[in-house]
């Protein structure tokens, strides 16, 4: 995972138009920003989406891009996600209202990922705490979890990564990253209970 010098030489270098940077760029985040739409814009144009993401990247002398100038890897994905989720609203508003879809915690979790011998504990009335809950609050309750550990797994399974990819990318056991995330995932609950109760 890229640090903050190594994004910042990279922005430097997708901003001076360079073709290498971009191919870099597309082959390293193409797949997650089409991979967050497909879980929270199923029922949208997705690749009109990504369009409009890529143009207002590079629009205005790549004035966007040129905004984002502290944070790593992860602070730099999260970031363009905010995008997306932007665009995304800008093209729900092309569809009625009730075909709009709340979030769904269980959806967060790759489940042909996780190991036979393992059942996460379920958490109750999942749909009913979620609902309602938009993506800036779901993302802003993620940053409330104290434990490092615990943010940074359910923040990599809210973007689609599988328990493998999670478990290389944080050095340790498929089953600590389990556990890692089932409590975040009750913490979460209860931050997001609180969230709907001060709206």
């Amino acid at each position: 995972m890229r640090n903050e010098e190594e994004i910042q030489s990279l922005i430097q270098n997708l901003t001076n138009g360079d073709r290498r940077a971009w191919a870099e760029f597309y082959k390293d985040f193409h797949g997650y920003f089409h991979g967050f739409l497909l879980k929270r814009a199923s029922n949208l144009d997705i690749d009109n989406i990504l369009t409009d993401f890529y143009i207002q990247l590079v629009e205005g002398n790549y004035k966007r891009l040129r905004k984002f100038t502290y944070g790593g890897e992860r602070a730099f994905v999260a970031w363009l996600f905010k995008i997306l989720n932007n665009q995304i609203m800008n093209e729900s508003k092309k569809i009625p209202k009730n075909r709009k879809e709340p979030i769904q915690l269980d959806g967060l979790v790759n489940q042909d990922a996780i190991l036979p011998s393992v059942e996460p504990e379920p958490l109750p009335e999942e749909e009913e705490i979620l609902h309602g809950i938009t993506l800036d609050v779901f993302y802003d309750s993620i940053v409330k979890l104290k434990n490092v550990k615990e943010r940074e797994a359910i923040y990599y399974i809210s973007q689609g990564y599988t328990n493998e990819e999670i478990s290389q990318r944080m050095k340790a056991s498929i089953n600590t990253v389990l556990s890692w995330t089932s409590r975040a995932k009750k913490k979460l609950k209860i931050i997001l209970e609180k969230s709907k109760g001060v709206q």
